[in-house]
């Protein structure tokens, strides 16, 4: 099974590739800064274990917890 992390993943261009994407069985980590417009796109993703991690990333710490959620997430 694929795995892929996608940034802007809550609307816009990174939303319209992870449906797509999830369409096509991919298990997607989308990451966003709106806890809320985050949740919304992942239940609205095909197929199972879609996740989300709400990080801003301008922030060196957002980029720490992307970094962690790769080792974690992707690479089980």
């Amino acid at each position: 099974m694929k795995k892929i992390l996608i940034t802007g993943g809550s609307d816009g261009i990174g939303l319209a590739t992870a449906r797509l994407l999830a369409a096509d069985g991919t298990q997607l980590t989308l990451v966003a800064r709106n806890t809320a417009k985050l949740l919304d796109a992942v239940r609205s993703l095909p197929g199972p274990g879609h996740t989300g991690l709400a990080v801003d990333l301008p922030k060196p710490e957002g980029v720490g917890l992307v970094f962690q959620s790769c080792f974690s997430e992707l690479l089980s």
